[in-house]
């Protein structure tokens, strides 16, 4: 007996119905959106002046089809320093700070590769790599806290900066439970933490704990 066969409908497209004007505009097509391709991944790699000129040329097109990953540098993937993620967190009033979930996360919504998560995971860097200047982070510290208050109508004691740094491949494979799971506290180093305050008039300070526990001195929103 012979073998039943399926029988196979073959769909044969019909170029002949296609103008010629239409088949080179296809065409052209094709061949901008490889050029767009090429440029994307290229300049995810250590770009130069001139690739980093043409992708900002082409980025509404190439951020509309996702072909460039901001802030996803493929070259940087040994666990180093610039390797990791920033975020901004806030503790409630009533909150535990031993409690993960509790600490507020900013941004709380959007997509990863977004124009809103880069800003806030610039100014992450900023406070990373400014954790010692009071200055600067007491300002966004300030910042974030009142920004708090104005939507959630309560004054957060504790912000604080974290850096989320790549799993080990040896806790991957041979690790104990907690530190198969990405997100274990282990990862995680704070390069600044500061205590939240304010006083009747309205005035908002923050007070910085160094690594030893210790507190630095005040700094207010006021530029002082």
């Amino acid at each position: 007996m012979k073998p039943k066969t399926r029988n196979k409908k073959i769909a044969i497209v019909d170029t002949q119905g296609l103008s010629e004007k239409t088949r080179s505009l296809v065409t052209l097509f094709l061949v901008l959106h490889l050029f767009c391709v090429f440029v994307a991944l290229s300049a995810s790699v250590s770009p130069s002046s001139l690739q980093t000129r043409i992708l900002t040329v082409l980025r509404p097109y190439t951020r509309l089809a996702n072909l460039e990953v901001p802030f996803a540098k493929y070259y940087i993937t040994y666990a180093a320093e610039p390797d990791t993620d920033h975020r901004l967190e806030l503790l409630p009033p009533e909150a535990s700070p031993d409690d993960p979930s509790s600490w507020y996360v900013m941004p709380d919504a959007g997509l990863r590769g977004s124009d809103r998560y880069l800003r806030y995971q610039r100014l992450g860097e900023v406070v990373a790599d400014f954790s010692d200047a009071d200055e600067i982070t007491s300002r966004v510290a300030t910042a974030a806290a009142v920004s708090y208050r104005e939507r959630f109508g309560e004054l957060p004691k504790t912000f604080r900066c974290r850096q989320h740094r790549l799993q080990p491949m040896a806790s991957i494979t041979g690790g104990r439970a907690e530190e198969r799971d990405p997100f274990f506290e282990g990862y995680f180093v704070t390069p600044y933490q500061a205590d939240i305050i304010a006083f009747d008039d309205g005035t908002v300070v923050t007070h910085r704990r160094s690594a030893e526990g210790q507190e630095a001195r005040p700094a207010s929103e006021e530029n002082r």
